[in-house]
């Protein structure tokens, strides 16, 4: 059985990963439409939340690439 556990644990990341990459773009997607101001007053807080969220992420990503200090 150890074949077919392999199997299914493999099957359920890859679900999942697929899931989660998708999850995580329409969170980055309303940040982004955050940051543009491409949102209408209803998405307004939905998308200010999803920056709020991904904030940390984006500046640890930049203070790298700029070599700034964390």
């Amino acid at each position: 059985l150890t074949d077919v556990d392999d199997e299914i644990k493999n099957k359920a990341r890859e679900y999942f990963e697929k899931k989660l990459c998708e999850r995580l773009s329409c969170i980055f997607n309303d940040a982004a439409s955050h940051i543009y101001g491409n949102s209408s007053s209803t998405e307004h807080d939905t998308r200010k939340k999803a920056y709020e969220s991904v904030k940390p992420v984006l500046d640890d990503c930049l203070n790298k690439i700029l070599g700034e200090p964390e």
